[in-house]
């Protein structure tokens, strides 16, 4: 089986539990229109406002690390101090707090990356003879690809802004005569 996707952002993450053959493995790919993109963060709406441009919003999870544009963004531990480049979580509200250089929020490419360490973009779970090719992925947590299973293969992949690494790999261990 192949499952080619169409270019664009893809904001969830993603999971295969099935595995291919020796002669015929799952090959998972780009469908060849541009850029596919899996983004394992949550998306953060309801932007308002706060001073400058400096914006705020609801978030339900507690975040580890905000990208913008591409750049990372420093926390600050206090609502006062943030100014460009810089970030602010109220634990207590569950608010972010975000400096956006031309101000409007919707105007800006923004991952906010939780704080919770096993989300992974992509699981290759218990899956062998598995092909990934060709995806970006990011703003996961945890892994940014996480395979577990034999004869699985990740190529020409880009990993960005993953929390804990971009891909982990673990097999089964051979117990065939022993």
């Amino acid at each position: 089986d192949a499952i080619l996707i169409k270019a664009g952002v893809y904001r969830e993450r993603f999971w295969i539990r099935s595995s291919g053959a020796p002669e015929r493995p799952i090959i998972v790919g780009p469908f060849g229109d541009g850029e596919v993109i899996i983004d394992a963060s949550e998306k953060i709406s309801g932007w308002q406002n706060y001073k400058d441009k400096i914006y705020k919003a609801p978030c339900p999870f507690k975040p580890n690390a905000v990208v913008l544009d591409e750049k990372p963004l420093f926390p600050e531990f206090s609502l006062e101090k943030v100014n460009e480049n810089k970030w602010f979580y109220d634990d207590k509200n569950k608010i972010i707090y975000v400096y956006f250089p031309q101000g409007d929020p919707l105007s800006h490419d923004i991952g906010v990356i939780s704080d919770d360490e096993y989300q992974d973009g992509v699981f290759i779970n218990n899956a062998s003879y598995v092909i990934f090719y060709g995806i970006t992925v990011r703003f996961a947590a945890g892994h940014g690809i996480s395979v577990l299973g034999n004869y699985n293969r990740i190529e020409k992949c880009n990993l960005k802004f993953n929390g804990k690494a971009g891909v982990s790999i673990w097999s089964y261990a051979d117990t065939k005569g022993e």
